[in-house]
């Protein structure tokens, strides 16, 4: 089932909110940001968001500081890590459809001043 623009904005304003207060969200809820084959990655692949806000926590304790994710995948770890710290996130992955993936992610998260992702 496709989301509306409607109902696509509200779920992209209810994660920024919840995670921009340090409040966690549902990873199912998390991952409809992500087109459905790679939403179906996710459990075996990506980071929980509630691992993602403590690595978040002790990566990036200070505002301004600067994280490295080597395989970042679609960017799950620095999308969450954008929204609940005051860092830098930078995501290196191999895979150019992944990397193209989270850059959109960090866009309509309005976190693409603060994550960042590359081929590499």
């Amino acid at each position: 089932m496709h989301e509306t623009n409607t109902e696509r904005e509200i779920l992209i304003d209810q994660i920024t909110t919840a995670l921009q207060q340090g409040i966690s969200v549902e990873d199912s809820v998390f991952d409809r940001i992500y087109p459905d084959h790679v939403q179906r990655l996710s459990r075996l692949h990506f980071t929980p968001v509630s691992v993602a806000l403590r690595a978040a926590s002790w990566l990036a304790p200070e505002p301004g500081m600067r994280v490295l994710d080597g395989g970042a995948g679609a960017g799950k770890l620095c999308l969450v890590a954008a929204l609940s710290h005051e860092g830098c996130w930078y995501g290196v992955e191999r895979d150019p459809a992944l990397v193209a993936i989270a850059s959109a992610a960090a866009r309509e998260l309005a976190v693409a001043h603060c994550a960042s992702f590359s081929l590499g």
